[in-house]
């Protein structure tokens, strides 16, 4: 019986390909990590690996309904800008019960001292929109004078009066024709992403300016709480 070498062709094949995607994610990882440590200096934060607190899949009511019951951070920078407290994350959220299906995006989160947000969660209307519209029963809060914006955007939360207070004419005017950003009020912060992207790090300054703009204009509807009398709290 004669030798064929090529019976031996596919399985080393694949065993390149195999190593080449290794280290080309690898590498990628390391290149982003390298990247978003440079930023955070830059920007005057620190960069973390992992957040400096476990987060439970519990604590953030919002940014889970409908999307999964487990979060991963790959890349993490927290710190003081501009009179807020920043954190800037990669996250990775599994997808209902599975772990298997993942979605990851570069999530701006803001707050500071004494902040106070009604509980909203604003996203472009899209494919992914409508599952929602499904899930919650709703078709969101509509601005009867500004169609354009409430055609491209599904804007929900369990108080209508506050949220469509702070989104005013000033706030709807920066997202007409969104088609990409989310944005939710937890509580005691803001929450800004781009569902299922991972921000390239040298966007990220661009987003962070965008976000910081409207972060203004919230906190001109309902201003954080004064600091005691002698505090230097931010």
């Amino acid at each position: 019986m004669e030798f064929d070498p090529r019976i031996f062709v596919a399985p080393i094949v694949c065993v390149v390909v195999g190593l080449v995607w290794i280290f080309w994610a690898v590498g990628r990882h390391y290149l982003r990590r390298r990247a978003f440590a440079k930023l955070a200096k830059d920007l005057g934060l620190d960069y973390l690996k992992k957040p400096p607190v476990e987060v439970s899949p519990e604590e953030d009511r919002l940014v889970r309904r409908g999307f999964g019951t487990g979060l991963a951070f790959n890349n993490f920078m927290t710190g003081l800008y501009e009179g807020f407290a920043v954190e800037i994350s990669d996250q990775i959220q599994s997808q209902m019960l599975s772990s298997q299906s993942t979605m990851s995006h570069t999530v701006i989160e803001l707050t500071r001292y004494g902040m106070r947000t009604p509980e909203f969660i604003l996203q472009p209307e899209s494919k992914l929109s409508w599952s929602s519209h499904l899930v919650e029963g709703s078709s969101g809060m509509k601005f009867g004078d500004d169609l354009t914006f409430s055609m491209h955007n599904y804007l929900r939360g369990p108080s209508t009066q506050e949220i469509m207070a702070l989104f005013a004419e000033d706030v709807r005017g920066l997202l007409r024709g969104n088609e990409t950003l989310w944005i939710q009020g937890t509580g005691n912060s803001y929450r800004f992403y781009e569902c299922g992207y991972i921000v390239p790090v040298r966007s990220i300054p661009a987003m962070l300016e965008r976000v910081l703009k409207m972060t203004r204009i919230f906190c001109a509807t309902y201003p954080p709480k004064a600091p005691p009398s002698g505090s230097a709290k931010n």
